[in-house]
């Protein structure tokens, strides 16, 4: 038998997930808060007014981005030693930071496009894939239900400066015709 929670459920699922199972501390909070980039500030999304349907509250979700942190590669983030394999802590950090940013914003559920701009901190050679793989697993589950081909129906990246942050706008994708 396969339970189904709504939006609201899973979102208050999610919340105590990520602050009461010891995923994020309080005193980590208070470190992350403290080594934040104070230049770079999370945007709000634009949402629908509070006691719209869940419908509703999809179709709220704009254009005016949410600013994350630029992320660790994606190349190393998975290790393996003894036959296991693990998450490297500077990942499952960035995971947390991005987590605590998101939890003002509802989860997205249904199809969507997403939007990402990415802008590095220097002029290094990255692989844009590598950011990307990094920031679609932090924000699953906290600004997107999964970040599978089924829900995700147009990714556009855009690359450009240099200021160290990754912006992330979601839209919900237009019904097919």
């Amino acid at each position: 038998m396969t339970l189904r929670m709504t939006p609201e459920q899973y979102e208050a699922y999610e919340r105590k997930r990520v602050t009461q199972i010891g995923r994020v501390t309080p005193a980590q909070k208070k470190e992350m808060a403290a080594t934040w980039n104070g230049n770079v500030q999370p945007a709000k999304f634009n949402r629908a007014p509070a006691g719209k349907t869940a419908a509703a509250s999809q179709s709220g979700f704009a254009a005016t981005p949410l600013v994350l942190p630029w992320p660790p590669t994606g190349n190393t983030a998975v290790r393996h030693a003894n036959g296991a394999h693990y998450i490297r802590q500077e990942v499952i950090d960035y995971r947390n930071q991005v987590a605590l940013l998101c939890l003002p914003f509802k989860c997205h559920f249904g199809p969507y496009v997403l939007h990402l701009t990415l802008s590095p901190p220097d002029k290094r050679k990255r692989d844009a894939d590598n950011a990307i793989k990094t920031v679609l697993d932090a924000i699953k589950g906290k600004l997107i239900e999964d970040d599978s081909m089924t829900f995700m129906r147009a990714l556009h990246v855009t690359i450009q400066g240099q200021s160290g942050h990754v912006e992330v706008s979601i839209e919900p994708a237009k019904a097919a015709a």
